[in-house]
């Protein structure tokens, strides 16, 4: 029988899957063609989800349970620092792949500025309602698993709830195709461990949030710089993006199992 955190993490999958997928469903038998309306229809889904089950089978304050605050310590830097390392870290392994060179235009640091400003705040909260239901409830429910599976096992479902949209993202909109959304999956499951890492640190999730919705607004920017190679090998929705998350998540491990004896106390 499902002990009763599984039970509330497939009854919170199951809830963000039903609410995000009629959600979608509205937008597109209504003829909503504005993209960032679908998204966020389809993001607050897993917002709700957490709620209603934190409610139903926990009757708790959400806004506690979910580590949704504005009590900031040292780690909250994070939310900038962390997204801007994967910046030249994915870059860096895009040159490492096959055919590729830097490209010849120059580095624009005031674009990389306003795409953080974006990302932090526009971008941040249409992240907070899918990273509060993932990062926020799902992780927490399976964190008696360990850190690691737990941020993995959190980072699929993520990936396989964010799979619908991306699909009706490529049908929308032309410059999406179907083959370059779907490299953006396992990128997902790769860069879960750094988001709840921090959100675990922090105790508060809108670090995460905001880190994701850095790393949204600045992902054009390591694909961008590189002439050459093959598409799904650069940027964060390739290889080069995948490998990167995976350096990050690297350097946490070495962290907590070799530079603190917080370990067994990361959450």
């Amino acid at each position: 029988m499902l002990n009763r955190n599984l039970r509330k993490s497939l009854l919170f999958v199951l809830f963000s899957l039903l609410l995000s997928g009629a959600a979608l469903a509205v937008t597109h038998f209504t003829e909503v063609r504005a993209l960032y309306v679908i998204i966020l229809a389809y993001f607050i889904g897993p917002a709700i989800s957490a709620f209603l089950v934190e409610k139903i089978m926990s009757n708790e304050n959400p806004l506690k349970t979910l580590d949704i605050n504005f009590v900031f310590n040292l780690w909250s830097i994070s939310a900038i620092v962390a997204p801007l390392a994967l910046l030249p870290l994915a870059f860096g392994v895009g040159l490492l792949m096959p055919e590729t060179s830097i490209a010849q235009a120059r580095f624009d640091i005031m674009a990389v500025i306003k795409s953080v400003l974006v990302g932090g705040t526009v971008l941040a909260i249409i992240a907070f309602f899918a990273v509060v239901g993932f990062a926020g409830l799902l992780f927490k429910e399976l964190v008696y698993l360990g850190f690691w599976r737990s941020s993995y096992i959190t980072g699929i479902f993520a990936a396989l709830w964010l799979a619908p949209l991306l699909y009706m993202m490529s049908l929308y909109d032309a410059a999406y195709t179907l083959k370059g959304l779907v490299m953006i999956l396992p990128f997902v499951i790769a860069v879960f461990p750094v988001l709840t890492f921090f959100k675990c640190k922090t105790k508060n999730i809108f670090v995460p949030s905001i880190m994701t919705g850095i790393i949204f607004a600045t992902a054009a920017f390591p694909f961008d710089l590189i002439f050459g190679g093959e598409v799904l090998l650069l940027g964060y929705n390739g290889v080069a993006g995948i490998l990167a998350a995976s350096i990050i998540a690297a350097i946490i491990f070495v962290y907590n199992r070799f530079l603190t004896e917080a370990y067994k106390r990361i959450y």
